[in-house]
């Protein structure tokens, strides 16, 4: 055969098993839910068996929620990022949940996910996070398109395919719960709830009480590259305006649509809270959010707002954070048991059971143990 015929075919050969096993990688990632999820999420609910799920290369966590709340069709929902991870279902029983943690956080966009839903379902009630974070100058305000079917960029997703192949021979090595949905969830065994879209955070869990206060002093030595993250920079000015409005506009679009907003301010933890209360001017954000004017205003707009900011707020325990900025299941029943004590917000959700929640919170001495969920098979 000609030197020529024969280079080609073996590139064309070459290409073919490249292309085979590309295929077939593709095919392995809809088996276990890495691509198009959700199919597999809905089976869980149907079913009534709740399993994890949470993708590694692809990211289509927006999607993959807006589509649970429109299945389930829930009363209540949370918006934000992870930091309100652990809002369950069983806290708000017998109202019907879900958890749109990790999606949206601008104000203006979270009015662009309200836009989203048709006049057949809109939740009755959005919890909203409100974060010191949203009232630094130059964050990103007016930004208020919002596409749930937007997909990740093509080259970060092939970086991430690489990644996660180099990895694998470590990752035999783990027992893979294949029953979860998407590649993190199945050799994590960590994600997010189909039943209610909260996060579960694995064994760390257990940790004692002892322990926690041991991982929060040893936190103390990581706070510099803490402090450099997006959500503590540019803190040395007035709160914004923009941001107010923004949060106005946003209960007025969802007053329109029957929606209330309750606008919530988690705690971070104990050394961040320090580092923060330490200079008024390198952390002027912190301390005019921390004015009681400030949470005057948020709630002036027709919706409610409450600032947990600080533990004894919602009578927390330091050490119940998961980690330096997340807090945990008893920090969040806390936090809506000193909601459900004002009055005029009791009478939004008069049926929730309030010694039921405090009963949950109590039935353990583990700080950041789970108490509001029904499935222990997670721990395994």
């Amino acid at each position: 055969m000609n030197e020529n015929l024969q280079y080609w075919f073996k590139k064309f050969k070459d290409a073919g098993l490249i292309g085979f096993c590309f295929l077939l990688f593709e095919s392995f990632l809809f088996q276990v839910g890495e691509n198009d999820p959700f199919p597999k999420i809905e089976a869980s609910m149907d079913a009534q068996e709740e399993v994890l799920f949470y993708q590694e290369i692809n990211k289509d966590l927006l999607e993959i929620k807006f589509r649970s709340v429109q299945k389930i069709r829930p009363d209540v929902v949370t918006v934000g990022n992870s930091r309100v991870n652990m809002f369950r279902a069983k806290m708000f029983e017998p109202y019907s949940f879900y958890n749109l943690s990790n999606t949206v956080v601008n104000f203006s966009r979270t009015i662009g996910l309200i836009n989203l839903f048709d006049s057949t379902y809109v939740p009755k009630y959005m919890f909203v996070i409100v974060e010191p974070l949203q009232f630094v100058e130059g964050f990103s305000f007016g930004v208020t398109g919002i596409n749930i079917h937007k997909k990740g960029d093509p080259q970060i997703r092939f970086y991430k395919t690489i990644n996660f192949l180099s990895k694998l021979g470590k990752r035999s090595k783990l027992k893979a719960n294949w029953d979860n949905i998407g590649l993190k969830a199945i050799y994590k065994n960590r994600g997010l709830r189909t039943f209610d879209g909260s996060a579960y955070w694995g064994k760390q869990l257990s940790n004692t009480k002892e322990r926690q206060i041991e991982l929060i002093k040893k936190s103390e030595k990581k706070l510099k590259p803490i402090f450099k993250k997006e959500i503590f920079l540019n803190y040395d000015a007035p709160l914004c305006e923009d941001a107010f409005l923004e949060f106005e506009a946003l209960n007025k679009a969802a007053q329109e649509k029957g929606v209330t907003i309750i606008g919530i301010t988690p705690p971070y933890s104990a050394p961040i809270q320090k580092v923060l209360d330490s200079d008024s001017i390198k952390y002027q954000v912190w301390h005019d959010f921390q004015k009681a004017s400030t949470s005057e205003r948020l709630n002036s707009y027709g919706g409610f707002y409450f600032n947990f900011s600080r533990f004894e707020y919602s009578n927390s325990k330091y050490y119940e954070m998961m980690d330096m900025i997340h807090p945990s299941e008893k920090i969040i029943g806390r936090m809506l048991v000193k909601m459900l004590e004002n009055e005029k917000f009791r009478k939004l959700l008069p049926l929730i059971d309030i010694q039921k929640i405090n009963d949950q919170i109590n039935s353990t001495d583990l700080p950041i143990l789970d108490v509001f969920s029904e499935h222990p098979d997670f721990y395994k």
